[in-house]
Order: C-alpha cells, then sequence, then structure tokens
C-alpha cells in the first residue's frame, strides 16, 4: 500500500505481482480506505461513526428525561 501511494498512476495488479499479494486484496483495502469518514477533529474513524460532544444543555436534557422516567 505504500508503494501504490508513491505510484499513484500504478495498478493494483502491478502492485500484487511485485508483492506476490493478491490484486483484489489491494483493491478492496482501497476502497475502504476511501469509504473512511472524518470525525470532527479531522481524523479518520477506525470503526463506527461519529460520535458528537453533548452541549450543556442537551446533557442537562438527558438527565431530566432519566429523573422523570
Amino acid at each position: 500500500m505504500k508503494w501504490l501511494e508513491k505510484a499513484p498512476d500504478e495498478m493494483a495488479s502491478t502492485a500484487a505481482k511485485m508483492f506476490n499479494v493478491n490484486a483484489s486484496s489491494i483493491r478492496m483495502r482501497q476502497l475502504r480506505e476511501r469509504r473512511q469518514e472524518r470525525n470532527s477533529c479531522g481524523i479518520l474513524n477506525q470503526h463506527g461513526g461519529n460520535n458528537l460532544i453533548l452541549t450543556e444543555a442537551q446533557e442537562q436534557a438527558v438527565f431530566d428525561s432519566v429523573k422523570t422516567s
């Protein structure tokens, strides 16, 4: 993958032959990297979605709803 990053014009099949790996594995990894989303800090999420921090008003509303339940 590092070699492909340095040579973006090369095909996955070329890298697969050079490094003796399955070309579909390389293409799948490239697809997953393109589909990853960035969180609010600009960092790529490893798993799951973008968790947000509640404002104080939202947090208080959660506490109030728990007290009335």
